[in-house]
């Protein structure tokens, strides 16, 4: 098991690969891409410290593990998604607190679909989570001074970029209305 940057890297790379190879509207699609935002923020966290990643425990043994000094006989054990995503918030302040609930968001529903009898990505259409995933992944890459391109490659990475500028439009006409709508109230409740 490898807990060091370029390998995490690569990995979610090739998993998103793998999910750009489906439709954005395949199942496959939502998993892989899952799987993907959990490798490249254990990437992220790695190319802070490949020790960070180590579970915490009395004997340091994870935590040699990392650091190559351990026994390669024993399993080693990572600390879990949810305190990898926690800290990509507090190591990287691009990572957002929004950043990581889209993030806990498709990570939870790949749990479901892994772990239960649910088909949790056909109740969890990418309309609702790709903007998300992209904005996430963006600031990510950003925190390895990585870009989107470096890692979806050059026509994903356009798309993902088409997506954020289209959502931030959509979010800032949205607070424009929201503004206009307080301020006419507010107009009229004066007259």
């Amino acid at each position: 098991m490898s807990w060091e940057r370029d390998p995490l890297w690569a990995k979610a790379r090739l998993f998103f690969e793998r999910a750009f190879e489906q439709s954005g509207e395949d199942l496959m699609f939502g998993l892989w891409c899952s799987l993907g935002l959990e490798l490249l923020a254990r990437s992220a966290v790695a190319s802070v410290s490949p020790t960070l990643l180590a579970e915490p425990d009395q004997a340091h043994r994870f935590l040699l593990q990392a650091l190559n000094r351990g026994q390669e006989k024993g399993p080693r054990k990572s600390i879990g998604t949810a305190q990898v995503l926690t800290l990509c918030q507090t190591l990287f302040p691009q990572f957002t607190e929004e950043d990581k609930i889209a993030s806990l968001a498709l990570i939870n529903r790949r749990n479901d679909e892994l772990h239960t009898g649910s088909s949790a990505f056909q109740e969890y259409p990418s309309k609702l989570w790709l903007a998300g995933f992209y904005r996430a992944c963006r600031s990510l890459a950003e925190a390895m001074s990585e870009t989107l391109e470096s890692l979806f490659g050059k026509e994903n990475a356009k798309v993902a970029n088409e997506i954020l500028a289209e959502n931030q439009s959509q979010v800032k006409s949205r607070i424009l209305g929201l503004i206009a709508a307080h301020f006419s109230k507010g107009v009229l409740r004066s007259s």
